[in-house]
């Protein structure tokens, strides 16, 4: 590209300036400005153009080229997890093997101290101090559990840190959980346990063990009560034991193959003549496949993951104490509520059975007030019945005194205009009369 580019920016000016030389009778200078406009714009657009597709080749053979390294990364991570096999030797472990192998070794070579009597150091934060009796690194994990059994109160009291070691012990600090309860049960522990790795469940632990034995770590219940739970241990006595052949398969019965060619399945790579068990769907799969043949069955216990048993159950407590405390919550202000209903209704009580006194009452007084009204009526009627006969009196003795004046006043003498006598005119003699 960059030896073409010249070559044609070189062409180009070359027909221009002829085909200036040959037209420059005809051309004018509104003419020839835009044409060396073009003539110097064209290369100079062809020369971007040039770069963009060397610019947009280069990316591509960087993307080629970025691919192919993920492809190799890919293919590195799958050979990580799984394994590489090589001409029936397995070259790399998996990367589940290789945890399997460190969880085995340290598991064996982790130290435990049981039945220490350590010191509560903090009241509410979870610290203690431990006479180990042997050194260990400050910022070290350990794992304390309360000596006593689990059916008479011992429990998980969690995760500590190492901060310091002196000639009193190992002061360890409460790193998970932070609880209150928690804390309350590592200050009233007397004597700890103190791991410091996890117990890691594996079919190897037990495999020695009989029932005898078996008896001693698993009581035969866990719990009281309702919520006692059975522990049953022929899983761990059977456990890679052969089943018998009439026996069909169950959630407990594992079937053994061996494998015929490589393979790798889930994280492990198998070669032939390796012997390996999986559950019955799996062996299934590999022998329908002509990878593995089958040669028996065993029982298989299933694998108890202690320490994230141990940190679901704390988180669960924490979860139902976080329930409870709000069931409490509740039903406290329900009893808050219920004791101002009561109160309500012992007030609403009080009213009523001062209602029913103003009643009787009442009542009582509305009987007497109709005894004295009915004894009003009474008098009333009768002084209506006096009144009626004083009445009748009056007329009577009203009628007897018309009567009697009748009788007694004479009736007047009406007489006539004619026989009237003549006015006389009064003199001073009748005026005297008068005055006498």
């Amino acid at each position: 590209m960059d030896s073409v580019a010249p070559m044609v920016l070189g062409v180009v000016l070359l027909v221009g300036l002829i085909g200036v030389g040959l037209s420059h009778t005809t051309w004018r200078w509104f003419n020839i400005l835009p044409a060396l406009l073009l003539l110097l714009s064209a290369p100079v657009c062809f020369v971007i153009t040039a770069r963009c597709v060397r610019t947009l080749e280069n990316w591509q053979k960087e993307t080629v080229a970025y691919k192919a390294r993920v492809a190799e990364v890919d293919q590195a991570i799958i050979d990580a997890q799984k394994g590489v096999v090589k001409d029936n030797v397995v070259v790399m472990r998996g990367l589940r093997q290789a945890e399997l192998e460190l969880a085995r070794n340290t598991y064996r070579e982790g130290r435990m101290w049981l039945g220490v009597q350590g010191t509560s150091r903090g009241v509410s934060a979870g610290m203690l101090t431990v006479p180990l009796g042997s050194p260990v690194n400050v910022n070290t994990t350990l794992y304390v559990f309360d000596s006593k059994k689990a059916t008479d109160g011992g429990t998980f009291l969690g995760e500590f840190t190492v901060t310091k070691v002196d000639a009193a012990g190992v002061q360890l600090d409460l790193r998970w959980p932070k609880e209150t309860k928690l804390t309350d049960k590592i200050r009233e522990s007397s004597l700890q346990d103190v791991y410091e790795a996890m117990p890691y469940d594996d079919h190897w632990v037990f495999a020695s063990s009989d029932e005898n034995e078996l008896g001693k770590y698993f009581p035969a219940t866990v719990g009281t009560g309702e919520k006692a739970a059975s522990i049953d241990l022929k899983e761990y006595l059977n456990d890679g034991k052969p089943v018998a052949d009439n026996l069909p398969d169950g959630p407990g019965i594992w079937t053994k193959v061996q494998f015929e060619r490589d393979q790798t399945v889930v994280d492990y790579a198998f070669k032939p003549g390796d012997i390996a068990t999986f559950d019955a769907k799996s062996a299934e799969e590999l022998i329908s496949a002509g990878t593995a043949k089958k040669i028996g069955r065993q029982y298989v216990r299933p694998l108890r993951q202690y320490a994230d048993a141990f940190r679901d159950q704390l988180q669960q407590q924490a979860v139902l104490k976080f329930h409870r405390d709000e069931i409490e919550g509740a039903a406290g202000r329900i009893a808050q509520a219920v004791t101002a209903v009561n109160d309500q209704i012992a007030l609403r009580k009080d009213e009523q059975a001062k209602l029913a006194a103003d009643l009787t009452q009442f009542k009582a007084d509305a009987a007497a007030l109709d005894s004295a009204l009915a004894k009003l009526e009474t008098h009333l009627k009768q002084k209506q019945d006096e009144g009626r006969a004083l009445f009748a009196d009056i007329r009577r003795l009203s009628a007897e005194l018309k009567d009697a004046q009748f009788r007694l006043i004479p009736t007047p003498q009406i007489e006539s205009p004619s026989d009237r006598p003549a006015p006389v005119k009064p003199g001073a003699g009748d005026r005297q009369a008068r005055l006498n």
